[in-house]
């Protein structure tokens, strides 16, 4: 997305590029419904697979520019894949599964038992490296952890989603209502995405973070009120803001990982998209695993009312967990901008000047790319024409 965008907007390309992974969600809620219509998992998998035969002979056939390129990887780079990925996946799996089988199974405290030395073992190699992969010194430092912080509470709130849906669900919407309800969510992401992009400000990060997790707070508390199906228009109003706002706060909290990291070397960079991606999937995981918990013992402990009444009075302890949360991160971010005017102001009286926006790398001006061959033009349209027929096939019964 940088490489598409003039020099002077390559700093929303960049928000473009992370926010548009965000719209993908949504987008599944409106397609699947029609696919499962069609022939239930097969046509999920021939429209998956069309999409990845398009997307390779995209690849092969727009070529980006050269960039700059340095050997970073060394031997020991596997341990530390090995053991620090063995033991995340391990927590995942604990966060994603336990929740379906009532965090009940022998096998939970085994697998957290084993993934707290693995996790051990891979940071204690990279604290002794001269030159680690992920650089856990700075990632321990008080800015990177506050942000950290920031985006793991931000993306616990997002979980709230998922709840709302699963309301909506168990009190009866209909399947058109629901799709209805994720198409609403879609736009709202895309014109999060669009929002963020268009008034992106390197000087001003906290400031849209804060203004977007509050947002969610608000909605989060609104759909908390008694609900029934004919609250719907509600709930389509606070999702719409709810899906706006996810969006809207993930190019800022991303720009401000990079110019922190950027700060330091460019080498520190790769130890920054390790954070963001892990504190993205996991917490995911985390939140919706948390919030559906206490979905749970909220149930339980209005099971003595009538089981409508019960449902409906877990859901809504459970938003309203929801929304203290989102108005904790709130706070929290208006902490960290207080911190970063503070920062400034003290920069600012010691005459040091302001730290320059994130560079973004330039391509080549006289830089062409390579034509493809005949042959290999005919065999990637001939790939590309199989995704295409693949995804018109998964809609068909």
């Amino acid at each position: 997305m940088t490489q598409a965008l003039p020099a002077k907007w390559r700093i929303r390309g960049l928000v473009l590029g992370i926010g548009v992974v965000q719209c993908a969600l949504p987008l599944a809620m409106v397609l699947s419904p029609a696919l499962l219509a069609a022939s239930e998992r097969r046509s999920l998998f021939e429209f998956e697979a069309g999409l990845a035969l398009l997307s390779l002979a995209a690849v092969a056939l727009v070529r980006l520019p050269p960039t700059e390129r340095t050997r970073v990887f060394q031997t020991l780079d596997a341990a530390t894949f090995g053991l620090m990925g063995g033991g995340l996946a391990l927590v995942a799996a604990v966060a994603g599964l336990g929740l379906e089988s009532g965090w009940s199974p022998g096998w939970i405290p085994l697998a957290l038992a084993a993934a707290v030395p693995l996790i051990g073992l891979g940071v204690g190699i990279e604290l002794k490296r001269p030159q680690p992969l992920i650089d856990l010194r700075w990632l321990a430092r008080s800015e990177a952890a506050r942000f950290a912080l920031a985006v793991l509470m931000a993306r616990l709130v997002l979980a709230e989603q998922q709840i709302a849906m699963d309301l909506l669900r168990t009190l009866g919407a209909r399947p058109d209502q629901l799709e209805a309800l994720a198409g609403l969510i879609l736009m709202g992401a895309a014109a999060g995405v669009a929002a963020s992009a268009v008034s992106i400000n390197v000087e001003k990060l906290a400031r849209p973070m804060m203004l977007a997790v509050a947002v969610v707070a608000v909605a989060a508390f609104v759909e908390s009120a008694p609900a029934d199906l004919d609250a719907l228009p509600r709930f389509y109003g606070s999702q719409f803001v709810i899906g706006f706002a996810g969006a809207y706060f993930l190019g800022p909290a991303l720009l401000m990982g990079v110019t922190q990291a950027l700060q330091r070397g460019s080498r520190e960079l790769i130890s920054f998209i390790v954070l963001f991606g892990l504190i993205n999937a996991v917490g995911a995981l985390l939140g919706h695993a948390l919030l559906a918990t206490v979905l749970d013992w909220s149930r339980a402990r209005h099971e003595a009312a009538l089981a409508d009444d019960a449902i409906v009075l877990a859901y809504r302890d459970t938003l309203r967990l929801a929304a203290m949360l989102a108005t904790a991160t709130a706070v929290y971010l208006g902490v960290l901008l207080s911190i970063r005017i503070r920062a400034r102001l003290v920069q600012l009286k010691a005459g040091a000047a302001p730290s320059p926006p994130p560079p973004v790398a330039a391509a080549p001006s006289q830089w062409r790319p390579p034509a493809a061959s005949l042959a290999e033009t005919i065999v990637l349209c001939g790939v590309a024409a199989g995704g295409v027929a693949l995804v018109i096939r998964a809609f068909i019964p």
